[in-house]
């Protein structure tokens, strides 16, 4: 067997080495890591009556191994602008729009013991702390007053302005109806965005722009009356004047859905809510009770309870040009329900004689409020019928033993609730029962 040696010059050696060990030598520094706050991810806004609700939740982590982001502060900038006015930079925005609000962050729990890097002194006594914390969503209300319904749009443009019809006004002058057409003019819109800053003063992304119409707002309806039915309040209520009505119903089930030539607007809705006098608060938006607006009268609010007053607003709901624009509330209307309702009547009521005792059954009542039974009885001489218990029994049978053989009885039962006053069911059914 051959070996092969090969021997390599020194300066090879030594370069190999050389180069290996240049595998480990550090490069230029990096740029250091620059943390902004996290961009707020679901602002809204919404048109109510003559306000704007503008809501939005103050931004979290930024990574899911952060323990809390670095949010000091959330700017929310508001501005007019004309329909003819689209893609505005963001830095236009700003420079152009107003500051609605500025809010201050509270730091969360594990930062309080810190501030711009460096360790307190001395802990701060405990204070109740107003400013939204993370996580939290905040609530701003910006009112519709004149100053809002002008927009800083460019000269050029407010020279050229020229407003086209829409596709549907187009197709009516097509047809020769021009006198139903109503004219489009330009409408404004108030757009919204909100931007974070650390607590070094650092600018993070700014949100999404949420945009409201500035058309004119809606008339309230007149509420009429409150129901109470077993069911629930019934909420009956009449469209102002002016209201928007719908060209068309839904086609009933089973027949072919018409489809106009036409693109006409969507008919007025209402959305129904609680209403608290004397308590009233812009800090949150309010939340109808119906899931969607609701086309006619009447609403059943089936969450109620007895003895507690229930109070009600609507709100009518135009829907302009895609967006959906509210109407101030109405008046206030309440009603205390009381339980008037009595159960059922026991059904299935059969009497069978004993030696000494006549024997009673009967199906149960299912009422949740249901409290107990009472028999009644009386002679066959005598068509009154008069309580045999002198308390309310639970059970669907009882054993008559005060019975004397030979006399003929007739029974009754009638189930009560527990109502103050009490409530009590018609009777069931009769039965008769030779004593033996």
């Amino acid at each position: 067997m051959t070996f092969l040696l090969c021997y390599q010059p020194l300066w090879v050696v030594l370069g190999v080495v050389w180069v290996l060990q240049g595998c480990g030598i550090k490069g230029p520094p990096l740029a250091p890591l620059v943390i902004v706050p996290p961009q707020v991810s679901d602002i809204s806004a919404n048109r109510l009556g003559e306000a704007i609700h503008v809501q939005f939740t103050i931004p979290m982590k930024v990574t899911d191994d952060a323990e809390s982001a670095d949010v000091a502060r959330i700017e929310l900038y508001g501005l007019t602008l004309h329909p003819l006015v689209t893609g505005l930079a963001e830095e236009e925005f700003l420079e152009t729009g107003t500051l609605v609000a500025s809010l201050d962050v509270r730091l969360p729990p594990n930062d309080e013991a810190s501030v711009d890097g460096g360790e307190q002194d001395e802990l701060i006594p405990e204070f109740s702390d107003a400013r939204p914390g993370q996580g939290e969503v905040v609530h701003i209300v910006e009112s519709v007053v004149p100053s809002l319904l002008t927009s800083p749009l460019p000269s050029e443009l407010n020279e050229t302005l020229v407003v086209e019809q829409d596709e549907g006004e187009q197709e009516l002058v097509r047809l020769g109806v021009p006198s139903i057409v109503v004219a489009v003019e330009p409408q404004l819109r108030r757009a919204y965005l909100a931007i974070g800053f650390s607590r070094k003063g650092r600018r993070g992304l700014s949100s999404a722009r949420a945009v409201v119409p500035l058309f004119e707002a809606p008339q309230p309806p007149s509420v009429l009356s409150l129901r109470q039915t077993e069911l629930g309040i019934q909420i009956v209520w009449e469209s102002p004047e002016g209201a928007r009505r719908f060209v068309q119903e839904a086609a009933p089930e089973g027949m072919l859905e018409a489809r106009p030539i036409v693109s006409w607007p969507p008919g007025s809705r209402y959305n129904v809510y609680h209403a608290h006098p004397g308590l009233e608060s812009s800090e949150k938006l309010p939340v109808a009770l119906n899931t969607m607006p609701l086309q006619q009268s009447p609403y059943l609010d089936a969450g109620v309870e007895f003895n507690i007053e229930r109070c009600y607003t609507l709100r009518t709901v135009d829907t302009i040009s895609g967006f959906d624009i509210q109407s101030d509330p109405s008046s206030v209307v309440c009603l205390l329900p009381k339980d008037i309702f009595p159960p059922a009547a026991p059904n299935g009521l059969i009497a069978v004689a004993n030696d000494g005792a006549i024997s009673l059954s009967w199906s149960a009542n299912t009422e949740a409020d249901f409290a107990g039974y009472l028999i009644l009885r009386g002679r066959a001489s005598d068509e009154t019928l008069r309580p045999l218990t002198k308390v309310l029994i639970m059970e669907t049978t009882h054993l008559d033993t005060t019975v004397q053989p030979g006399a003929s009885y007739f029974y009754a039962i009638v189930a009560v609730d527990t109502a103050v006053p009490s409530n009590k069911s018609e009777p069931s059914n009769p039965v008769e029962a030779l004593a033996r």
